[in-house]
């Protein structure tokens, strides 16, 4: 007899300090009429993994390289009342959208994994934890780097983004967020200007931060955004001024900050031709990050790729009261403490008939490739945390009927990474039959199932009837309205809460369901 049981899970945290924040001034560009963009958007669907047979595949193997822009694109396109494109919805964003506290070890990274039995939610899942730690508590103050901004000003950006009653427009936000950073830099750390549109300029040489508290303003408000969209020049120009940089200062790292809607429709627009060329110049040492900006007319694929082989984050930035948060994810990616991070989840076929990783689509990797040093993974920034979760069936009676002794091994997760020093390490644990929980009385895990499921019900990843559909609404809403959860308030569960009466609404006339209370 077979019962379809258990979740596991990955997690990953550093300690970093949060960047101080200040009110950048206000600027204003001239604004195009909004326009109706739907045919613009562009998400990659990567579907949802299936379950796969312990006996003919016993291995999960993954880059540990997770960001949160799905929910922040899903929370806004909510809000509007609109509901989200299946390829914007990522469950494992929603899982690690949330601010877990989870133990900081003395040094390198940490590994945990857990499970329950039977699934609290459903009879057919079960929950597993595999966390990682990268301490950075005692690290020494960073040393000073070279940031170029890419900014995009094509015609594109004059359009408004945001909530019905806080609509602003694209320019102005990027203006806002790029101030931002330049307040929150260290004097010492330099800061140059790239603006791209039909042609890409140099508005700014990169300058000490001290130096720009009049030339930063000027050359932003000098920008207008219009004409059509040359990414890959821009970017290319941001390369040049970035490689300049690493010659004059050796001694310094050298990033770049892309600021867009992704949009690429003049010029080399070979999405595979710019992967190229940012993994070129991350092979030199030159990070990229990447802030998606408007979920009208977002490239949500590009933007992410992108950021990912520079090695950085791609994160979404929405509306003002997200640019702390954006800028501390952002700078914590462009200084790692963790290099070419990746896990690997072996299941025992003698506990396990099959498994199933949620989410991690776009993040797989060959089973081999997990000690190859020379394949590319995931980089890990100060003070994050990566959790994955897993579905898998447990066998209940070994060959000869018998039940299985609680000493069986279940599973075994390893890690690898390389440090800032070009060293590599690996750890594992491993989790027996025994170390299964009969309840989820883990409220951080709790949390991280219900976030899982809120994605793969906004994502439609099964069938749902009307008793189903209030369970689930009744369990989120518990969660996002617990103060319980997380010890403190979270931006996530306020968001969350935001959105519960417009989703209740929406699934409801979707799968033809009555509205219950």
């Amino acid at each position: 007899m077979k019962t379809r049981v258990l979740f596991l899970t990955v997690v990953l945290t550093f300690m970093g300090a949060a960047l101080s924040t200040t009110q950048a001034s206000s600027t204003t560009v001239v604004v195009c009429p909004p326009t109706t963009a739907a045919g613009l958007r562009h998400f990659k669907d990567y579907g949802s993994s299936p379950f796969f047979t312990t006996a003919e595949h016993d291995k999960s193997t993954f880059a540990l390289d997770v960001d949160r822009a799905s929910f922040d694109v899903a929370k806004l396109w909510l809000r509007n009342a609109e509901r989200p494109p299946t390829g914007a919805i990522r469950p494992e964003e929603f899982v690690n959208a949330l601010p877990y506290q989870y133990p900081v070890p003395d040094q390198g990274l940490s590994l945990s994994l857990d499970g329950v039995r039977p699934h609290p939610f459903s009879d057919d899942d079960a929950l597993g934890l595999l966390r990682v730690v990268m301490q950075a508590a005692d690290a020494p103050a960073r040393s000073p780097m070279s940031i170029i901004i890419c900014l995009d000003r094509s015609g594109s950006m004059t359009e408004y983004t945001g909530l019905p009653s806080q609509r602003r427009v694209k320019f102005e936000l990027a203006r806002a967020l790029i101030q931002q950073l330049a307040d929150d830099l260290q004097d010492q750390d330099r800061l140059g200007l790239v603006s791209y549109a039909t042609d890409s300029t140099v508005d700014l040489e990169a300058t000490s931060v001290e130096m720009l508290t009049d030339s930063l303003p000027a050359a932003l408000q000098s920008l207008v955004p219009e004409n059509s969209t040359d990414l890959f020049s821009g970017l290319h120009l941001a390369y040049m001024q970035a490689t300049r940089e690493q010659e004059l200062w050796p001694d310094r790292e050298a990033a770049i900050i892309l600021i867009s809607d992704g949009a690429a429709n003049t010029g080399l627009t070979d999405f595979h031709q710019m992967l190229e060329q940012t993994e070129g110049f991350r092979d030199q040492g030159i990070r990229l990050s990447t802030v998606g900006i408007g979920f009208e007319t977002l490239n949500d694929e590009i933007l992410e790729q992108l950021g990912d082989k520079g090695d950085g984050q791609y994160v979404f930035f929405g509306d003002l009261e997200d640019k702390e948060r954006v800028l501390t994810t952002v700078m914590s990616h462009l200084l790692p403490v963790a290099l070419e991070a990746r896990s690997q989840l072996v299941f025992e076929p003698a506990a396990v008939t099959a498994w199933r990783q949620v989410g991690f689509e776009n993040r797989s990797m060959r089973d081999e490739a997990f000690s190859d040093n020379s394949v590319d993974a995931g980089e890990v920034g100060s003070g994050q945390s990566v959790t994955v979760l897993y579905e898998i069936e447990l066998v209940d009676q070994d060959p000869a009927g018998e039940s299985p002794d609680s000493d069986q091994l279940v599973a075994t997760a390893h890690l690898r990474w390389m440090d800032l020093e070009g060293q590599w390490s690996e750890t594992s644990v491993i989790l027996k039959r025994r170390d299964l929980k009969e309840d989820l009385m883990d409220e951080q895990f709790r949390a991280a199932a219900l976030m899982a499921r809120w994605g793969q019900l906004i994502r439609r990843e099964q069938e749902w009837d009307e008793a189903q559909f209030d369970q689930a609404y009744e369990q989120l809403m518990m969660f996002a309205f617990s103060p319980e959860t997380s010890g403190e308030d979270d931006p996530a569960r306020t968001a969350l809460r935001q959105q519960m009466s417009t989703v209740r609404t929406m699934m409801a006339l979707d799968f033809g369901l009555g509205m219950g209370q």
